[in-house]
């Protein structure tokens, strides 16, 4: 199941935003940086919606006789044009985000650059519309913009929204991105409400129609990539070692299948580079020990590191190679064995994609990283050295089993190498997890398991497999 998310700017306006704004939204102007941020983001789609009001709009005040017109306070009833049994209840406000004034554009603090996308709305006299996908009309709406259209063409999966304000404008639209089919989510330092004390009453309203309430630093169901694989259903199961070895076997001490088929080269005379036959994708490979007594919950050595990096450098295309480092890290096999898959590169917000220069995000569990930017192609003594460091540091959090390796996995490209100390090998019915699945490449026997993981929560469930890193949210 691809992930594919958008980020909707609710109506990030002058006209909402103190010190100017007639209808300033308290601290409005300071949700800028939190709506910056997310908008570095790789997501699929970023779009901001405009109120765009004509001067003679009827959610106005001024447009209305007295007694009845103060803004803020006054109410009025507004029936469909189209169906009049249809009523609409709702406040009158000051005059706000005009078409083509000052206090209808969007402010300058944010990047708009990098938008893809702004949606005009409110543009119809008749009827207000705090949503951006519609008015509340039902039988029939009156004024519906593109935005649900926009989306779906794109296939977006998850929306994001922020903006303002949150009582009004931006819950209105988070609740018809939800009905519409999307997960959503609103992040909680983006945006600001007209009535603070509403704050609680309106998550409340937010949360019975799934719609999520997240900060900033949350780690969401965003950041996987879930694949149903109906070949892992027959899978062999890690199993404990007998003296009773099956025929075919890839040596005495090995449990894996000889099949010269999916025999692809020797490396440097000890290992032994195949097609893997429980695959996700054609391109994943597996990089075996010709040893057949290696295990996979013995650590890596240099030959091991160095077998990696011939790989790495041969292709052409971005590839990471992942290991499981025994059974609680995800392993399903005991002869040792390294694996090879190429990166998704329509998946840019998965944790794998995300190592920048600086590291990796904030993560729902603790790991240990080392980039290489300064080695063009590290060197096995270097890639020893750095991995057995690392593999250290996590002897510091979790213990392994007498002889053994403590669990953990690794995640190695040529410019990164990456090792998560791991507790569990899975939590509460979640189906086993490896290190793909610890990066956000989640993958399945059946569609029904992905409702379980979305039900427990992605970032939750990596967070008790490996070891938190205090990082509660999500």
């Amino acid at each position: 199941m691809a992930y594919k998310p958008a980020l909707v700017v609710v109506d990030f306006q002058d006209d909402f935003c103190p010190p100017t704004g007639s209808l300033a939204v308290t601290d409005g102007r300071a949700i800028a940086p939190t709506v910056n941020a997310l908008l570095s983001l790789p997501f699929i789609l970023k779009i901001a919606t405009k109120d765009w009001h004509p001067r003679d709009h009827i959610s106005f005040a001024s447009n209305h006789p007295p007694p009845n017109n103060t803004p803020f306070t006054s109410v009025i009833t507004i029936k469909n044009p189209l169906n009049p049994l249809e009523e609409q209840t709702t406040r009158l406000w000051p005059d706000h985000c005009i078409q083509d004034t000052k206090g209808a554009e969007l402010v300058p603090e944010m990047d708009q650059s990098k938008i893809d996308v702004v949606i005009k709305k409110g543009m119809d006299k008749r009827v207000e519309m705090y949503s951006a996908f519609a008015d509340p009309f039902l039988e029939p709406s009156v004024s519906k913009s593109r935005l649900e259209a926009i989306l779906k063409e794109k296939g977006i999966t998850h929306v994001f929204c922020v903006g303002l304000a949150m009582d009004y404008c931006v819950k209105a639209t988070a609740l018809d991105a939800a009905k519409a089919g999307f997960k959503t989510y609103v992040v909680s330092e983006g945006t600001k409400a007209v009535d603070a004390s509403a704050w609680s009453a309106v998550e409340a309203d937010l949360k019975r129609e799934g719609v999520q309430m997240i900060g900033l630093d949350s780690t969401e169901v965003d950041e996987f990539e879930f694949r149903v694989c109906p070949a892992f259903r027959k899978k062999p199961q890690p199993k404990e070692e007998t003296s009773e070895e099956p025929v075919k076997m890839m040596g005495e001490g090995s449990d894996l299948q000889d099949d010269p088929t999916i025999e692809i080269t020797r490396i440097n005379g000890t290992h032994i580079l195949l097609y893997n036959k429980f695959c996700i994708s054609k391109s994943q490979l597996m990089i075996v020990t010709a040893n057949s007594y290696h295990r996979q919950y013995d650590p890596l050595d240099g030959d091991d590191l160095e077998a990696a990096r011939i790989v790495l450098c041969s292709l052409t295309s971005p590839h990471f190679i992942f290991f499981n480092g025994g059974v609680t890290a995800g392993a399903s096999r005991n002869h040792k064995h390294l694996q090879v898959l190429r990166t998704p590169k329509d998946s840019t917000n998965l944790l794998v994609n995300k190592h920048t220069t600086k590291g990796f995000p904030k993560l729902p569990y603790k790991f240990f990283s080392v980039d290489f930017a300064d080695q063009a192609q590290p060197s096995k003594e270097l890639l020893l050295k750095t991995y057995q460091n690392l593999l250290g540091r996590c002897e510091e959090l979790v213990s392994g089993k007498q002889g053994e390796s403590v669990p953990h996995d690794v995640i190695l490209t040529k410019h990164w190498m990456l090792v998560i100390p791991r507790s569990k090998r899975n939590f509460e019915g979640s189906s086993d997890v490896n290190a793909a699945g610890m990066v956000g490449m989640i993958w399945l026997k059946h569609d029904e398991e992905v409702d379980k993981w979305k039900e427990l929560g992605p970032a939750r469930v990596l967070r008790q497999l490996g070891v938190s890193n205090g990082n509660e949210t999500g």
